[in-house]
């Protein structure tokens, strides 16, 4: 169970209301504030709802919400109020729950990015109805435009034909690419959203006097052993004929892939702390390793059995 020195004692209606109040003014500044709140403030919105959660219980953490998506529709309107709080209180809902039963850091990130991904999915899917528009086929549209774009510049230049054909050829590809992954996208950044969200909740509660659980070191990350099926049944999926199946066996592949091309790298830097690597070589290293992240993820699905860290045996002492 979580404990804290935090002095503060209000009746959990007019502290939901405060907690309200700091959720609206975060997402406002998150929608108004060019940089900082796209780039910094958007990972500090779920931590009222977390936090209310975390002190009493989620039923006040639903009326909070409830409370900022009326005081957010009457600052930003209605659709924009809809959009902030399934992107934030999707995550904020997971977070919350996940520390007030006391899991571990490893658990809360995943409960907190699969209801990251589900935000996303729902987003996603309401935008067209709501709004008219379309963002992922939005951005399909600016990738083939400047294709043609790139292309006519180019020509301009008096670069062959043949140059020109190529160099579209592969962009084309890359854009089909995007497409075909667009689910494994979202799962990366579902779970890029969750860290920082996670990171920064860390950062108020510790202020609060909060025990909350650390993340473990980059160095010492492993996925469980059992996450090796995600690459065998991905890799068995997306040999089948149907579309459907194939593109969620691809998309599950290249999630895993990116999942123990992580855990290849923590496996590098283990061993770049061990012999005292100098961190220039470091940066060096990692950018160039960085283009072999498959042989990177094959050392991590190795580890899976050799353990090269030998941390099975030290978690066992």
């Amino acid at each position: 169970m979580f404990q804290s020195s935090y002095a503060l004692k209000l009746k959990p209606q007019i502290e939901g209301a405060l907690l309200a109040a700091i959720a609206v003014i975060l997402g406002a500044f998150s929608v108004y504030l060019p940089i900082i709140g796209q780039y910094v403030l958007i990972f500090f919105c779920p931590v009222p709802i977390i936090l209310t959660i975390l002190r009493h219980n989620i039923k006040l953490g639903f009326s909070v919400i409830l409370v900022a998506f009326v005081l957010m529709g009457i600052i930003t309107g209605i659709i924009q109020a809809i959009l902030l709080v399934i992107l934030y209180n999707f995550v904020g809902i997971g977070i919350g729950v996940a520390l007030k039963r006391g899991l571990a850091a490893k658990e809360i990130i995943l409960v907190g990015s699969f209801l990251s991904l589900a935000g996303s999915i729902i987003e996603l899917c309401l935008l067209p109805f709501i709004m008219g528009i379309n963002p992922w086929k939005d951005t399909l549209q600016i990738l083939d435009q400047s294709l043609q774009t790139t292309a006519g510049i180019y020509e301009k230049l008096s670069i062959d034909k043949e140059t020109i054909t190529k160099i579209k050829i592969q962009m084309e590809e890359s854009i089909k690419q995007i497409k075909l992954l667009l689910p494994a996208i979202l799962l990366a950044a579902s779970i890029f959203y969750t860290l920082m969200v996670y990171l920064a909740t860390q950062l108020v509660l510790i202020r609060l006097g909060y025990s909350v659980p650390p993340l473990p070191k980059f160095s010492c990350w492993k996925l469980p052993w059992y996450c090796i099926w995600g690459i065998i049944l991905g890799l068995f999926l997306s040999l089948w004929s149907l579309p459907l199946i194939r593109i969620t066996g691809i998309n599950m592949l290249v999630s895993f892939i990116i999942l123990y091309g992580i855990q290849g790298f923590a496996i590098i830097f283990y061993f770049f702390n061990k012999y005292n690597i100098p961190k220039v070589l470091k940066v060096i290293s990692v950018i160039i390793l960085f283009q072999f992240l498959n042989l990177i993820a094959l050392v991590g699905i190795i580890d899976t059995w050799f353990d090269f860290r030998k941390l099975e045996r030290r978690t066992a002492v």
